[in-house]
């Protein structure tokens, strides 16, 4: 089943008014026309706003966890291309995985140590690089950080998956795999490939 969703469902969102208004302009049928994300693209929302609708546990349900870790996941290969030895982001996305099934105080503790870790490791390798050759050109290329920040970021969500969602940080966790360099519509693609 193809995950969908309503303008009237976008309609009772927090910020509601820019993305009802967004969907709203895009989108035919009245306020009870189901949408996939993909049909959604294909009429000119743009990718965020689909992200920003989606990505909620009333709309994923018991895939949200699943789907945040597997956006996290398609930033990974402009990491692991640029730092291959480096497992930081992908521990930090097991982490997180494991989390998300399981919220024990262990497991919350566990994903805030991985994100935490990958957070540092990341700016030690962008410290290093700058202290060895401060040149711009010696920084990790943005694609690299922004993919370890995507992992970083789902990690440390699920460390607070027990306490009230936090939509923008799952979003987050989308808009940094996306300047990680992965498209838009894998990302959609994704979302919609949610079993719920």
């Amino acid at each position: 089943m193809t995950i969908t969703i309503t303008k009237q469902q976008v309609r009772g969102m927090i910020p509601a008014d820019y993305v009802y208004k967004t969907v709203s302009n895009r989108l035919p049928g009245g306020d009870d026309t189901p949408f996939a994300p993909s049909e959604m693209a294909e009429l000119g929302v743009p990718h965020n706003t689909i992200v920003w609708s989606f990505i909620r546990p009333a709309v994923l349900e018991d895939a949200f966890g699943e789907t945040v870790c597997k956006i996290a996941e398609a930033a990974l290969p402009a990491f692991e291309a640029a730092r291959p030895d480096d497992t930081g982001p992908r521990d930090a996305i097991e982490a997180a995985r494991k989390c998300f099934a399981s919220p024990t105080a262990d497991n919350r503790a566990a994903a805030h140590a991985a994100a935490v870790a990958a957070a540092l490791a990341d700016a030690n390798a962008a410290y290093t690089a700058a202290v060895d050759d401060p040149s711009a050109a010696s920084w990790a290329p943005w694609e690299s950080r922004a993919a370890s920040a995507a992992a970083s970021s789902a990690a440390s969500y699920a460390a607070r998956v027990l306490d009230e969602y936090n939509v923008p940080s799952a979003s987050e966790t989308a808009n940094l795999a996306v300047d990680a360099g992965c498209p838009p519509a894998k990302i959609i693609s994704i979302i919609e490939g949610a079993r719920i």
